[in-house]
């Protein structure tokens, strides 16, 4: 499949929510306001406007279009707003503010109906990584990969959405970690590791807080590292005293 970038100019008012800025942006002293590359989140939409800026110049994918072709585009759009969505979540939470489960099913409903019909997730995936915004990607991967296999097993929509969604928010609880040992470019100290041990722990506690959250959400959250020898994290538990039954599923 052939590949090629142009630059459009649109106006604000016109953006799709996962479009890239094709040039940097600077305000009227020469500052640096957005970096080529940049995704337009909401917000970030919000303060140009405010900066009175109007239009801007956006990436335009030029593809072919074959059906796989218009499929991986579909694909990559939904993952890049499905992670604006996490990104602005977990924002919300850092701020102290309240969130709403209704952003959270937002965010898997966009990308269901694209990986229930795509047949290559993993290396659209591997497009999209991003080490300023890992932990977005990993919890827009992870969700998406919890609803593929889901289709393969022949569950129901219901249960994939759920599945997704317990995916999208598995380290919520990240957001609470300091960044010294979240983003610590190598080994954590035993310090440091007992800090990351608390992440699901914290999860659950945010979810919990919300309404409408299923309680089989909560324990996913929760109980993402443990581990079925009991050698898992933060409980504990085996195989035999886990309380999340995987017949309920079926």
């Amino acid at each position: 499949m052939t590949r090629s970038v142009t630059r459009i100019r649109k106006n604000l008012h016109d953006l799709t929510l996962w479009a890239v800025l094709a040039q940097n942006i600077y305000s009227l002293q020469g500052q640096l306001l957005l970096a080529k590359g940049t995704v337009l989140k909401p917000n970030l939409v919000g303060k140009l406007m405010a900066s009175g800026i109007t239009e801007v110049y956006l990436e335009e994918s030029q593809d072919e279009d074959t059906p796989a072709a218009v499929q991986n585009r579909n694909l990559e759009g939904a993952f890049r707003v499905g992670q604006i969505i996490v990104s602005d979540v977990m924002d919300q939470v850092r701020d102290g503010r309240p969130i709403d489960s209704d952003d959270l099913k937002e965010a898997v409903d966009i990308f269901y109906p694209e990986v229930i019909a795509s047949t290559n997730i993993f290396t659209q995936l591997l497009r999209l990584r991003d080490k300023d915004e890992y932990t977005a990607q990993h919890s827009i991967a992870v969700g998406a990969i919890g609803v593929k296999i889901c289709q393969l097993l022949g569950l129901p929509q219901d249960k994939a959405k759920m599945v997704g969604m317990a995916g999208v928010m598995h380290d919520i609880g990240k957001v609470r970690l300091p960044d010294s040992v979240l983003n610590k470019p190598y080994d954590l100290n035993s310090h440091e590791w007992e800090q990351m041990k608390k992440h699901p722990q914290y999860g659950y506690e945010i979810l919990k807080s919300m309404k409408d959250i299923p309680p089989e959400i909560l324990l996913a959250v929760l109980q993402h590292h443990e581990r079925l020898n009991g050698t898992g994290y933060p409980l504990g538990l085996t195989a035999k005293k886990s309380t999340c039954s995987l017949g309920s599923w079926r």
